[in-house]
Parts: C-alpha cells; sequence; structure tokens
C-alpha cells in the first residue's frame, strides 16, 4: 500500500512501524495468500488517515500517551489487538528499522 504523504518524519516512521505491526498481524491470523485481508486493509488505511490529520504532528508523541482520542471506539479495539500480539515484547524477534516482529 502506498503511504500517505506525510510531511513529518515522526508521523511516517510511525505509519511504517503500524504497516508493519498490522502486516505482521494478517499473515498470522488471518488466512490471506497475498497481502493484507480487506479487514487489515481497512485498518491500515484508517490509521494512515488518522496519522495524516494528526493535531500533534509537529510534535508527535505515541498515540497511547496522547489526550486525544483520534480513533474510534471500532479501530481502537482493533488496532489495541493488532499491537498486543505485534509488539516488541513477543519473543522470537527480528528488529525491523526500531520495530520488532516475529520470525
Amino acid at each position: 500500500m502506498d503511504q500517505p504523504g506525510f510531511k513529518s518524519r515522526a508521523i511516517e516512521a510511525e505509519y511504517e512501524t503500524v504497516e508493519a505491526m498490522i502486516q505482521l498481524y494478517c499473515e498470522k491470523k488471518h488466512i490471506e495468500n497475498i497481502g493484507l485481508c480487506e479487514e487489515c486493509r481497512n485498518l491500515l488505511e484508517y490509521a494512515g488517515e488518522r496519522l495524516d490529520k494528526c493535531p500533534r504532528r509537529e510534535n508527535k508523541i505515541p498515540c497511547s500517551q496522547c489526550n486525544i482520542h483520534c480513533y474510534s471506539t471500532e479501530y481502537r479495539e482493533k488496532i489495541r489487538d493488532v499491537m498486543k500480539f505485534s509488539g516488541p515484547k513477543n519473543a522470537h524477534s527480528t528488529s525491523v528499522e526500531g520495530f520488532e516482529t516475529h520470525t
């Protein structure tokens, strides 16, 4: 999927991390032969839209530490599931641009 046109490197880096997490989640949890399933594509697109409209893009902090809730309740739950599964604390991981993924 093409990245949105982010102006901030912090926002771009966060998008890359979210994209890697969603790809890993989809690869391990959903059975698709090529690429992301529709649900995960929608989640990645939604995350990209939220990051593109981030009110703190100039002084980006992690979304989990932000008091502005940009995600709808439905998508917030989905991204939490992805992050819990794909997060850097998982065993048997390999670092990819600051993000650890399963091997």
